[in-house]
């Protein structure tokens, strides 16, 4: 028998925050069967929501802050061409710009999605319009 109802695309619980957060068992059953064993969690302060993303524990996430003047159209042209050249599937991700002009841009990706992390980075230095990269594993 399905997990999911027929007809039923999503599956929804409400969890209270002031207790231990456990994920609900259905959630784990569907986890299960695609052989995932962690969440990457995203809190997305934007948009005041949080993300949750199967990933096993095995693998390592990276996350990539780009700090840079605007969010202009070449500059996700850029971002494609070098995530297609490293070979690297986003998991998620999320730009911003501030009042006075700074935009950020983050990305999580799954380690073993690219070839090498000293090429990765510096195809990110060479982005125009750039002005800080910064690369940390959170997982």
């Amino acid at each position: 028998m399905s997990i999911l109802r027929e007809r039923e695309a999503t599956i929804g619980r409400a969890i209270d925050l002031d207790k231990p957060v456990i994920l609900p068992k259905p959630f784990k059953d569907v986890l299960s069967k695609s052989g995932e064993n962690s969440l990457l969690l995203v809190m997305d302060s934007n948009k005041n929501c949080v993300r949750m993303f199967p990933v096993s524990a095995s693998r390592r996430i990276l996350k990539f802050s780009l700090q840079l003047r605007e969010l202009a159209p070449t500059f996700l042209q850029e971002l494609r061409a070098i995530l297609a050249k490293n070979r690297v599937k986003t998991l998620y991700s999320s730009g911003i710009c501030l009042r006075g002009g700074d935009c950020y841009y983050e990305g999580y990706i799954d380690e073993q999605e690219y070839i090498s992390l000293e090429d990765f980075k510096v195809d990110l230095k060479n982005i125009s319009g750039l002005f800080k990269v910064s690369i940390e594993f959170v997982m």
